[in-house]
C-alpha cells in the first residue's frame, strides 16, 4: 500500500470505560510519489448488530448427489433476521484539501467524549457490540481510502448496596446475602427447606440470558438461556465467569444481557432470583483477613496507561489488584500453604531477587 495510517493512542491497549475521553495523534506515511487530498476526517463510530438464521417451517431436506448441476442450487429455505443500531457517531475534520508528500505526515491531536450511556463491547454468538475510529481519505479521482483502529470499550456500572436477595416456595427458601457481582466474583447461596424434616433433590444454576431483537424482516426476539454453572448442594459458591459481559441497563437495545440464580427441586417450583453484574460492587470485608492484600479479589483492570503518568510508581500502583471489589474470602491464602512455606528454608537467590524487588518497587 502507499499509504499507511498510524493510530498514536494516549493509552495501550485501547481499552477505555464510559465517561472518559478518548485522545491521541494520527500520521500518514506515504511511498513514492505525492498524493493529493480533498481532505482527512477521522470519526468515532459504535455499533450493534444482530444477525440469525431461522429454517422454515416447511423446508424440505435436501440430498445431495454427485451431480455438478446441482452446485447452483437455491439455499435451503429460511428466513434471515437482522438488526443493526448505531450507537455513537462522531467526526472531527483533521485537514482540508492538501497534497501528501513522500514520507512522515503528521495529522495533530484528535479527541473524543464516550456518554456514559453507551453499552460495553462484547462479542457473541447472534451478535456484537463494536466501537472503532475510522480514519477517512477522500482523494482525488479515486474512491475514499478508510482506515480502522479498534477500541474496546468498558461499561461502568457501579453499585453501592449489596442488595440481598431471597425467593421463596410452600417448600423451599433460596437466599443470597447480596445479589451485586462483578465478573470473576463468587455466588454463595443457600437452600433450606422450610420442614428440617424433609428430604429433597435439587439443583442450582447460575444463568446467563441473552435476548436478540431483530428489525429485518420482522421485529422479533431470539431469547438464548445458557446454564454458566450449576451444583447440587444445598450451600455452594458458584463462580461467575471473569470474561463475562455486564448487564444491560438501557431498554430496547438489540442485545440485552442479564443474569439470575435457578433452583430447580422434585419438591418446589423453580426459585428464580435476579443477579445484577456491574464493573463496580460494594466492598465485603472478612475481619480476620482484613489486614491482608493477597485476599483482594477485583474485575476488570485498565491496564491503560496515560502517558503523563510517571514510569517509578510502585508495582502496585502501575496494576492494581483491586480497583473496584474486594471480597476476602474468593483468595485467601490456604492455612496448608503458610505452614509449607514456614518449613522451607529460603535460599539466597530468593533473598537476593527480594532485596532486588523492595529496592525498586517500595
Amino acid at each position: 500500500m502507499r499509504i499507511k495510517c498510524h493510530f498514536n493512542l494516549s493509552r495501550l491497549p485501547a481499552v477505555y470505560y464510559t465517561g472518559e475521553q478518548i485522545s491521541g495523534t494520527l500520521a500518514l506515511t506515504v511511498k513514492k510519489k505525492p498524493i493529493a487530498l480533498k481532505g482527512i476526517t477521522i470519526s468515532l463510530c459504535g455499533t450493534s448488530n444482530v444477525s440469525w438464521h431461522e429454517p422454515a417451517a416447511h423446508a424440505v431436506l435436501q440430498v445431495e448427489h454427485n451431480d455438478s448441476t446441482l452446485a447452483q442450487a437455491e439455499p435451503p429455505a429460511g428466513i434471515d433476521y437482522t438488526a443493526q443500531k448505531v450507537h455513537i457517531e462522531q467526526f472531527q475534520k483533521l485537514s482540508g484539501a492538501l497534497i501528501l508528500q513522500p514520507g512522515w505526515t503528521d495529522l495533530g491531536n484528535f479527541e473524543f467524549t464516550l456518554p456514559n450511556k453507551l453499552p460495553g463491547s462484547c462479542s457473541l454468538p447472534l451478535g456484537s457490540i463494536s466501537y472503532a475510529l475510522l480514519v477517512k481519505l477522500e482523494r482525488v479521482s479515486k474512491p475514499e481510502k478508510i482506515y480502522q483502529q479498534k477500541l474496546c470499550i468498558r461499561k461502568h456500572i457501579e453499585f453501592f448496596e449489596l442488595n440481598a436477595g431471597h425467593c421463596e416456595s410452600a417448600a423451599l427458601r433460596l437466599s443470597l446475602h447480596r445479589s451485586v457481582f462483578v465478573p470473576g466474583q463468587r455466588i454463595i447461596y443457600r437452600l433450606q427447606a422450610k420442614e428440617p424434616a424433609r428430604i429433597f433433590q435439587s439443583q442450582t444454576r447460575l444463568c446467563q440470558c441473552i435476548s436478540y431483537a431483530s428489525q429485518q424482516p420482522v421485529a422479533k426476539i431470539n431469547q438464548v438461556v445458557r446454564v454458566l454453572i450449576a451444583s447440587t448442594e444445598p450451600t455452594d459458591a458458584l463462580r461467575l465467569p471473569r470474561l463475562a459481559p455486564l448487564m444491560s441497563q438501557q431498554l430496547e437495545e438489540p442485545i440485552q444481557i442479564s443474569y439470575y440464580l435457578e433452583t430447580l427441586s422434585n419438591c418446589s417450583d423453580p426459585l428464580k432470583i435476579p443477579l445484577y453484574v456491574g464493573s463496580v460492587a460494594p466492598l465485603v470485608v472478612d475481619q480476620q483477613l482484613a489486614c491482608t492484600d493477597f485476599t483482594r479479589a477485583g474485575c476488570y483492570v485498565n491496564l491503560g496507561l496515560t502517558e503523563i503518568e510517571p514510569m517509578f510508581y510502585s508495582m502496585r500502583q502501575l496494576l492494581p489488584i483491586n480497583n473496584y471489589s474486594q471480597e476476602t474470602n474468593a483468595l485467601g491464602l490456604p492455612q496448608k500453604l503458610k505452614l509449607l512455606q514456614l518449613q522451607k528454608k529460603q535460599s539466597y537467590v530468593h533473598l537476593a531477587i527480594r532485596h532486588f524487588y523492595k529496592s525498586l518497587f517500595p
